[in-house]
């Protein structure tokens, strides 16, 4: 097996650099960076998808700043370049660690709303300045940001000076507060009894300050976790928990994807490419050997299939995560690119592909039918018409799902295009249609409609509000510029 794992990876190793190759042969296209607004970054639209959007262009935010400065000193020599792309990362790595935990948290977060349960982030630059202040007297209340955008803000300022500052990040359910909602068929996400216990008891909790050194106040807290437990189902603890790995996966996958439709961009897209592929993977091993007792996000998971009676260890996750990534022809592309990089100067990375066909990649999802391999490919007919391919299937339970695309662009009329997709399974089908245009070299717009259905596993990752049912339809208008 190790030796056909070995083959395999040669494989994709040598097509992803014939690819990378062939383009560099062709006239280099200048690189196109957007920011937008999005009328899914109002928190009550709850989207995923405007969230990712966002945090690409921030991803090609850093590609603007690393050649900048870059024209600034003009290294000339391998010791020159390779210097400087190993002080820019130092000096980003915090920073961009600090996006893909806000993003990470937004994942929790979105999921958690989405069955109409209130929750909040735990801002780690609200957590940082208190520090710093040396005030040590402080509630939860204190380091907490009503949203994703104050957070990742604050996050991204203080992780400059202090890089590992992030690790801090967290979200907190507000069981105190009202639901925003309560969802059609509720009791598939909660006990409505305990859920009514627990809104009592969290709001005592959250009014006085406490010190979990003392007996009464650690058994109150105590009785909260047990609640918790009670309250909430077990296909609903899969998918909050799961919540974070995802919506990582999802972030590589979109990067991979715009590399495609786009003709590749700045390697600054893959800046945190390797931990959104393993990072399920890394839990688990911070996790395996404290018999499934710890916080992390892949313990809660393994605890929640046990309820639901599916076997997952946490070595089998560290096993599905770097081998995701090992078996993604994007890891080799971006590896070479970073030779490229050092050697030449040159900081565009590509898709690989071989004659018009996308080269897989694989992505690794925790899902209410077990764990689950995202392999996505698709076939370029022409620089203007690609037809993207996924395949999704079950890594310990049956499970399996296909989503199916067409992508048409028109580069005469605005650089407009279309985009069409369609996700199905056994149980249900989903469904999405959105495009775009560009003026004046310099706006851009863009409108879509998207029919989640939660009996999809796509569906289930990213559907805003369970209000009427286990289906959803986001309408969204995005407006942009270009730099």
């Amino acid at each position: 097996m190790k030796h056909y794992i070995r083959l395999y990876i040669s494989v994709l190793l040598s097509f992803s650099t014939l690819s990378a190759q062939e383009k560099r042969d062709a006239p280099a296209a200048p690189l196109v960076r957007k920011l937008s607004i999005d009328n899914g970054y109002i928190k009550n639209f709850n989207s995923n998808r405007a969230i990712k959007d966002f945090d690409l262009e921030l991803s090609q935010g850093f590609g603007a700043v690393y050649d900048f400065f870059e024209k600034q000193y003009q290294p000339q020599t391998l010791f020159g370049r390779g210097l400087y792309y190993f002080l820019f990362n130092m000096a980003t790595w915090g920073p961009a660690r600090g996006q893909m935990a806000t993003l990470h948290e937004m994942g929790h977060n979105s999921r958690y709303r989405s069955i109409g349960i209130d929750s909040t982030f735990i801002n780690v630059g609200k957590e940082a300045a208190i520090f710093l202040s040396g005030n040590k007297e402080f509630t939860i209340n204190d380091v907490m940001s009503e949203n994703y955008f104050t957070t990742i803000l604050a996050s991204t300022l203080v992780t400059i000076p202090m890089p590992f500052v992030w690790e801090a990040s967290g979200i907190l359910p507000k069981y105190d507060r009202k639901l925003l909602f309560t969802p059609e068929n509720a009791n598939q996400f909660y006990n409505a009894n305990h859920m009514q216990k627990l809104q009592k008891k969290f709001k005592v909790a959250l009014s006085q300050q406490y010190n979990t050194k003392t007996h009464n106040d650690q058994a109150d807290l105590e009785e909260i976790s047990d609640l918790i437990k009670k309250t909430i189902a077990p296909k609903a603890k899969v998918v909050i928990s799961a919540g974070g790995p995802n919506i990582q996966q999802d972030r590589a996958r979109n990067a991979e994807n715009h590399l495609w439709y786009n003709g590749g961009d700045h390697l600054t897209i893959m800046n945190t490419y390797f931990w959104d592929k393993t990072w399920s993977g890394f839990q688990s091993t911070l996790s395996k050997g404290k018999n499934y007792s710890d916080n992390q996000d892949t313990t809660k998971i393994c605890n929640a299939y046990n309820e639901m009676g599916i076997n997952l260890t946490h070595s089998k996750i560290i096993k599905y995560a770097y081998l995701s990534y090992f078996l993604s022809t994007q890891t080799y592309a971006n590896i070479y690119q970073i030779y490229k990089t050092i050697t030449a100067g040159e900081n565009k990375v590509y898709a690989p592909e071989y004659y018009g066909v996308k080269l897989p990649n694989v992505g690794l999802y925790f899902t209410t039918k077990g764990p689950t391999y995202n392999i996505g490919s698709g076939y370029k007919f022409s620089d203007t018409l690609f037809i993207p391919l996924s395949i999704e299937f079950g890594l310990s339970e049956s499970a399996w799902e296909v989503m199916l695309g067409v992508r048409k662009k028109y580069p005469p009329y605005y650089n407009a295009f279309v985009h069409m997709e369609v996700v199905f399974n056994n149980e249900a089908i989903g469904a999405s249609i959105y495009g775009g245009a560009e003026w004046l070299n310099k706006w851009t717009a863009q409108v879509g409609l998207t029919y989640h259905n939660a009996k999809t596993l796509q569906g289930e990752r990213n559907i805003p509000c369970y209000k009427d049912g286990d289906t959803d339809i986001e309408a969204w208008l995005k407006l942009g510029i270009t730099y």
